[in-house]
């Protein structure tokens, strides 16, 4: 019932008060990191029936498998059998035309009855071949339909390598969305490999990647109609879309601004030209070193799936180790299925090792970027089936080889319930692990591998070791940097495996063994976009960060972009002093979204005295982002997506991210935060570059705060509870202690919502852990100030003026009405009859004051009547041993914390006044400073203020 209770109290919050719409939520609910494929992020082209189908043509990654905010136990796992879970309802089928269940078996969805594919393949080519003639007869075009309703207009392919860049401007708006396969496909698969069309006004722009054998063939394809959904009515198969790069009207790339991507002014550009693949570009063959590679994994038998590649590069020979997501194939060859018929066994590529019930096998690969022709052998039917893998550098990740020593490193995780706080990483002959603290003490193991993995290993499970903090420790190896890793996490309160993703930055690392340099790594940062590579001869210089360049010195190129003509976001002076060279930002930050996916920002690249970031999206689902007034494209994705785009330094920039993991597209509003030390000094600024808290203490001098400069304190000669300091543009920070006694025992808080079930986004649940620090701070800022992103992560921020106030505790009411300020105060948590303020009183009667309830249980309805935006509430609810005769100290410290979820669920921030805390009166009095500082009309400290 608690649990229904928060959910509706959140729909209605978002509802009544106009908070981030519950579609953007969910957009963003199913995008975590941390799931099925994260170390190689690839992506999946599947030819089923003789046509391409199910293609990521938009260059978006095959979408995570467990990508929910609901927890897997180790029980529940994604057993890769359990078909059903895809396949359409009966209704659905008839009227999308989606195969049932049983078809599915007989078409071998199992993957392992190819022998039926292949027959329905057969006739598929025919049917191909008979449609081929009618397609010839038509007007030459680079794309034409042959769905009447689906108006193709301008369209065109180009050849890039190993694929096709396809363009498709419809002139009509009926069809907002395509699918690049069959309508036999599920729903839910439609939906998640959709390709979102660009309003053009006059229709829908639809950009596309295919592999190069789709040249000059029928694809199969279903429109989406904005009001019918997905179309699906041709009785003799599929719509089809003809493909092809030598119509009449195909012009060079470089002739035809549409095809390059750019519309209006001349920017560095990007692409994957030949001259900008790594290393060898003559033959296509890697620098020597190990890569984690997205693979496209095209088939005829379409059952072949690749899950997981790491490529090697040896002295110009390249072999890569593939995982088969799927179990039917016991022999590879690599050639043709006449050709392995005739070889002999010892010909064969047999699997190098299990893992998991799947089949890894070692392949030689001659060439990246290319086709290489693949025979696999089905084992349960014994006979072989034509396949084709191609080994893409766009989104290739390479491993970083890492100096002997200790590193000071960044981590992120894939949940909001299992966050690092810091980390220590150690590089040994060639081995890494990383002593990790963890921000609860929830766990009581960890394990390198899957929920399923731990609950049948047990000897490998990772104790906590509590430190000096009481904080939980553990030591884990680190198999490379800048690629997820799978841990499970054992939670005490639930006694089940938790599946985690944690991901370890090379950029920004700090080698603790000599403090002149910022990393020990050699080689790529592991956050390379090699599509974008140029080589080192380029006229960059050797701009550096202060302490060093970082581990990437391949500049990026900005992102592919288009205006827009929305003007969903505006200009930016990205204009810099700093000599051209690639930086690594000393730190970023960002606010926006609901947290569930995060953003990193790797390095900065200088060009022409213009900044552009790297930025990084934890999903693989952004399939562009709008910044700069311009609409950019990504430059890489797999299980992350990759933008380079015009950035102002140590400014924030509002930039807008479109994800399509729902079945419609939805734009978030992100604001990011880049801070450059070497550009600030450049600029004359003096902006810190760090946010410096204590932990468990009030701050005996003023701490400094990202992007913001110091001014003054605001003198406190007898209260003990609090600390005032002020920074530029008015801004205030506020610092209560909410400890009752020194001596009192502490009640620690463990993470208790492992099931996620507390209605609380991943952003809300970060607001609500402030409030359970011992010291609780506040950022006090006026309504014409703007504060760096992210800063709302490590503060609580109250935006001045306050116009609606709710007080419940009748200490501040006396000291509200001694400050005239009780014209803010629209609710109270005392009754008329036992007010004892006078000004409040006689405002309560002239009902302009509301009794909204007690501090202990304040009325939702009422405070949302009064557009409550601010709550202070009496010390009384702070947890007290004092009080343990009425209820343990775990019950008052649970009551509080469930009060301040639901001020965070309600949007509201809550104070606690400690001044009756205070044991002498001329202290007491001296807490009318900290709410001069919150309610008082002027933005200028006291005259206490000093210096």
């Amino acid at each position: 019932m608690k649990r229904n209770s928060k959910q509706f109290l959140a729909l209605f919050m978002a509802v009544a008060m106009s908070v981030t719409p519950v579609s953007y939520a969910y957009a963003e609910d199913s995008a975590v990191a941390g799931v099925e494929n994260t170390e190689s992020g690839q992506q999946t082209v599947e030819v089923t029936d003789g046509k391409i189908g199910a293609a990521d043509a938009a260059g978006q990654p095959a979408e995570e498998v467990t990508g929910q905010e609901e927890e897997t136990t180790a029980g529940q796992g994604t057993d890769e059998k359990q078909k059903s879970q895809e396949e359409p309802k009966a209704e659905e089928n008839a009227e999308t035309g989606n195969v049932t269940e049983a078809e599915k078996k007989e078409a071998g969805e199992d993957g392992k009855s190819e022998e039926k594919i292949s027959e329905r393949q057969d006739v598929k080519t025919e049917e191909t071949a008979q449609n081929a003639g009618e397609v010839n007869t038509q007007e030459a075009k680079n794309v034409t339909s042959d769905f009447t309703k689906f108006k193709v207009g301008s369209s065109s392919v180009v050849k890039e390598n190993d694929h096709l860049k396809v363009s498709i401007e419809t002139e009509d708006t009926t069809y907002n969305k395509i699918y690049i396969g069959s309508k036999a496909d599920t729903v839910e698969r439609k939906e998640e490999k959709a390709i979102v069309g660009t309003g053009t006004g006059n229709g829908y722009l639809f950009s596309f990647e295919l592999p190069l054998s789709a040249d000059g063939t029928d694809v199969a394809f279903v429109p989406h109609s904005q009001k019918k959904g997905w179309v699906s009515k041709k009785e003799d198969g599929d719509y089809t879309l003809h493909i092809s790069s030598s119509a009449e009207n195909k012009k060079d790339d470089t002739e035809n601004p549409e095809q390059g991507g750019n519309l209006g002014e001349s920017k560095p550009e990007t692409g994957s030209g030949e001259n900008q693949k790594p290393g060898n570009e003559d033959k296509n063959v890697l620098d020597t070193g190990k890569y984690v590679v997205d693979v496209d994994a095209a088939s005829a038998c379409g059952m072949f799936r690749v899950g997981n590649c790491v490529l090697t590069s040896v002295g110009g020979k390249m072999q890569a180790d593939i995982t088969l997501s799927e179990t039917g194939y016991d022999y590879l060859y690599v050639g043709t299925v006449k050709d392995a018929e005739k070889a002999s066994k010892d010909q064969l590529i047999a699997p190098k090792e299990i893992v998991e019930g799947k089949c890894v096998f070692t392949v030689p690969v001659e060439s990246v970027n290319t086709g290489i022709q693949i025979a696999a052998h089905g084992e349960e039917s014994g006979k072989w089936f034509d396949c084709t893998l191609t080994f893409k550098t766009e989104g290739m990740t390479k491993y970083v080889q890492v100096s002997d020593g200790s590193y000071k490193a960044n981590v992120t995780s894939s949940s909001s319930m299992f966050k690092v706080t810091d980390c220590i990483l150690t590089s040994k002959n060639g081995e890494m692990t990383a002593k990790i603290t963890l921000s609860g003490t929830g766990y009581d193991y960890l394990y390198v591998g899957t929920s399923a993995e731990a609950a049948a290993d047990k000897s490998k499970w990772i104790p906590y070791v509590v430190d000096k903090n009481g904080m939980y420790t553990y030591t884990i190896p680190v198999s490379l940097l800048d690629t997820g890793i799978s841990v499970a996490a054992f939670s005490h309160k639930k006694q089940v495996w938790y599946d985690r993703t944690l991901t370890f930055a090379s950029a920004g690392m700090k080698n603790l063994n000599n403090s002149n340099s910022t990393n020990g790594t050699t080689g790529n940062n592991g956050n390379t976009n090699q599509g974008n590579n140029t080589s080192q001869n380029t006229n960059f210089g050797t701009g550096t960060t202060s302490g060093g360049t970082g581990t990437n010195q391949t500049p990026d190129k900005e992102s592919k972009y288009e205006a827009d003509l929305n003007g969903g976001t505006a200009r930016v002076n990205s204009a810099t002093a700093l000599a051209d060279g690639v930086y690594t930002p000393d730190k970023f930050s960002w606010s926006g979204g609901t947290g569930k996916v995060s953003i990193s920002c790797t390095k900065i690249t200088v060009t022409g005295g213009q900044a552009y970031a790297t930025i990084v999206f934890s999903s693989g689902s952004y399939g562009y982002v709008k910044a700069n007034g311009n609409t950019y494209y990504p430059t890489a994705t797999g299980s992350t997506s990759t933008f380079v785009i015009p950035v102002e330094l140590n400014k924030n920039n509002t930039i807008i991210g479109m994800t399509t993991k729902m079945s419609t597209a939805h734009e978030i509003s992100y604001s990011i935060f880049i801070y450059l030390s070497v550009a600030a000094k450049a600029d004359g600024t003096t902006v810190s570059g760090e946010t410096n808290l204590s932990a468990d203490t009030l701050d005996e001098k003023a701490p400094e705060i990202m992007g913001l400069s110091y001014q003054s304190e605001t003198k406190v000669e007898h209260a003990k509870y609090f600390k005032i300091y002020h920074y530029d543009q008015g801004i205030t920070l506020l610092e209560i202690d909410q400890r009752k006694d020194e001596d009192t025992k502490e009640t620690k808080t463990k993470d208790t919502k492992e099931d996620t079930d507390s209605g609380l986004t991943p952003a809300q649940e970060e607001q609500l852990a402030l409030y359970k620090a011992k010291i609780v701070r506040y950022l006090i800022v006026p309504e014409d100030a703007e504060i760096p992103a992210g800063l709302d992560k490590e503060m609580i921020v109250i935006q001045k003026p306050k116009k609606s106030a709710y007080v419940g505790s009748e200490e501040v009411l006396e000291i509200l009405d001694k400050l005239n300020a009780t014209d803010q105060i629209t609710s109270v948590g005392v009754k008329l009859k036992n007010c004892k303020v006078e000004g409040i009183a006689k405002a309560m009667k002239a009902k302009k004051i509301i009794y909204a309830g007690t501090y202990k249980k304040p009325e939702n309805k009422k405070l949302m009547k009064s557009k409550c935006d601010l709550a202070i509430l009496s010390n009384k609810i702070l947890p007290d041993e004092k009080n343990k005769k009425k209820m343990s100290v775990e019950d008052q410290q649970k009551r509080y914390e469930e009060l301040a979820e639901k001020f965070v669920l309600l949007d509201i921030p809550m104070i606690v006044d400690r001044s009756a805390d205070e044991e002498k009166d001329d202290a007491k009095e001296e807490w009318s400073k900290v709410y001069e500082a919150i309610f008082a009309q002027t933005d200028s400290a006291d005259s206490s203020a000093i210096n």
